[in-house]
């Protein structure tokens, strides 16, 4: 090939090369993390020696659900609140750490349930004081994206519910026996409640969902009765909506509450036996 044209040809490549050359800018974005997914959460008073060993050194074993790389188990994090019969905030009860890593030695993970070991501790007021705990606890990973958040409440053992002066509904029924199906109304966003039927909890820290689930009832003559439902939290869009139908085997009754995060609806359930 001619030297000349050798020339023009290796300029025309270089010059195709330099059109056609572009930046490249990659934004690289973890979301593992992000897309993990905690549910069903439960607890139960245990006993840890790591905890403390006296009456005020208080151990609770907490256990959720979830889906995800177990890695994120690593970053999970709780906020803690302590609380009165009253719902005040009790400001003097102690806690380990505010950050529990599910690798230690007091926890386990298996099979997509994580289970860990929580401390606190109590001064002699608040001892007597203390009526439940909420813990409201989530992962997320080193870019700060959260997974979803899901919350518990945590009833001290032994400890009663208040019963109000004055209640949001009544409800009239004609027998002892009936069941309550909730449900939750609007979109499901992991909606969780509680429920407490005459200082018993016959629900705890259950996520509701559209399909529903029905709970069998007895009350007693000659008392007042009441249903304390408890909005645990309020998914990722508020406020918790709660709905549900009470049948006593003669008739439906139908009811709707929206809660925020920590409010109580009551209604008191009027026996009437007569024909």
């Amino acid at each position: 090939m001619d030297r000349k044209i050798l020339y023009i040809f290796f300029g025309v490549l270089v010059s195709l090369s330099s059109c056609n050359k572009k930046d490249l800018d990659l934004e690289i974005v973890e979301t593992a993390c992000r897309d993990f997914f905690l549910s069903n959460p439960s607890y139960a008073y245990g006993t840890d020696s790591s905890c403390g060993s006296t009456s005020f050194d208080k151990t609770v074993n907490v256990t959720y659900n979830y889906e995800g790389d177990d890695e994120c188990l690593f970053a999970a994090r709780t906020s803690p609140k302590f609380y009165d019969i009253d719902g005040n905030e009790l400001t003097d009860v102690s806690v380990e750490s505010a950050e529990y890593l599910t690798s230690d030695g007091a926890s386990t993970v298996s099979s997509g349930t994580a289970t860990y070991n929580y401390c606190y501790h109590t001064t002699t007021a608040s001892e007597s004081a203390l009526n439940y705990i909420q813990l409201d606890f989530h992962t997320e990973n080193e870019q700060g994206n959260k997974s979803n958040e899901i919350g518990m409440r945590v009833n001290v053992p032994g400890a009663l519910v208040k019963v109000p002066s004055s209640f949001d509904q009544e409800i009239t029924i004609k027998n002892d026996t009936f069941s309550v199906f909730v449900f939750d109304d609007a979109a499901e966003d992991g909606d969780i409640i509680s429920i407490n039927v005459n200082q018993n909890w016959e629900i705890e820290n259950k996520t509701i969902l559209n399909e529903g689930e029905t709970i069998q009832i007895v009350v007693q003559p000659l008392q007042t009765n009441f249903i304390m439902f408890y909005a645990v939290n309020q998914g990722s869009s508020g406020p918790n909506t709660l709905a549900g139908i009470i049948n006593d085997g003669v008739g439906e009754q139908a009811f709707n509450v929206n809660l925020n995060t920590g409010e109580t609806a009551y209604f008191k359930i009027i026996l009437d036996t007569t024909p």
